[in-house]
């Protein structure tokens, strides 16, 4: 799909926040899928990359608007206008340093959504643990708890309940981790959608110095939110790791959404291959097609 910037904003060294219009695109997403995404007419790179959807919205009546999705009205609902649609993006390879030069207007190629399974939000306690460009897809999780998405574990019981112990605070967790204070995202939406928010950095530029799985094993050690929570994560490949040896660790269920390398997001290319647990060793399944997704317990790493 042939898609319009509608704004690239630059908000940290080398982090941007790009929204687009895409006619055609369905607004509706599971927080963890994500789009195929490679500026129009370019031949270098010539294929795609994945991006997670940080917010998606109906695109306003007539196809027009100033490119700013938060705070749009719904007028255009149901109206075939299509999506739009935001990304976060580092611009580190060629095909990032070049979406780091494009401004409004300018064409984008788009498909999606993509992903076979998003996160499965459960009742109870959460833990979100999110590092780097892993954070969008935990904002689409934090905001879709917000929007009440959890309905049967908030509704108002009909016979009274002893109440709950004072130390426990029902809002989400949520650790975010980065290398430096200028790698960490996304602390102003976690807190506008009602979560508790700590950081870690791995040089003590902001927060706890030290890992963001260090928080994690102290916030399951503390226990101060009554019962086991369930931890949602996704982040750098090797935090991805220790989240998921931490949760299993702890018998606490864990969803972790992957990223891997892919030519088309759909199933097609079969590159994006995840070890999964089965019979003997050769068991996988696509990240695109089968994710990005998957249960802790079902991974072979």
């Amino acid at each position: 799909m042939r898609a319009t910037i509608l704004s690239n904003r630059q908000f940290l060294p080398s982090y941007y926040l790009m929204r687009l219009r895409v006619p055609g695109m369905t607004a509706a997403f599971a927080p963890g899928q994500f789009v195929m995404v490679r500026p129009a007419a370019v031949g270098d790179p010539f294929l795609p990359r994945a991006f997670s959807i940080l917010r998606g919205a109906p695109a306003p009546r007539g196809g027009h608007g100033r490119g700013e999705v938060r705070g749009q009205k719904d007028g255009g609902r149901g109206l075939g206008a299509g999506t739009d649609i935001e990304i976060v993006y580092r611009a580190l390879g060629r095909g990032t340093t070049l979406m780091a030069t494009l401004g409004r207007g300018n064409a984008m190629e788009v498909l999606g959504p993509l992903g076979g399974r998003g996160f499965r939000p459960a009742a109870g306690p959460a833990i979100f643990v999110a590092g780097g460009v892993g954070v969008p897809p935990m904002v689409a999780l934090a905001e879709s708890f917000a929007n009440g998405h959890r309905t049967a574990s908030s509704r108002k019981p009909k016979t009274a309940q002893r109440p709950r112990p004072a130390t426990r605070d029902p809002r989400p967790l949520v650790l975010v981790g980065g290398r430096t204070k200028d790698d960490v995202l996304g602390v102003a939406e976690f807190r506008r959608a009602g979560c508790r928010v700590q950081v870690a950095t791995d040089d003590g530029s902001m927060g706890h110095h030290g890992l963001v799985t260090d928080l994690l094993e102290a916030a399951l050690a503390d226990g101060g939110d009554g019962g086991r929570p369930a931890i949602y994560a996704c982040g750098p490949e090797g935090m991805l790791h220790a989240v998921r040896r931490i949760a299993l660790a702890a018998e606490a269920p864990c969803q972790l959404c992957l990223e891997a390398n892919m030519a088309c997001g759909f199933g097609g290319c079969m590159g994006c291959a995840i070890p999964v647990a089965g019979e003997g060793m050769g068991a996988y399944k696509l990240c695109c097609k089968d994710g990005p997704v998957f249960d802790a317990r079902d991974l072979r790493w």
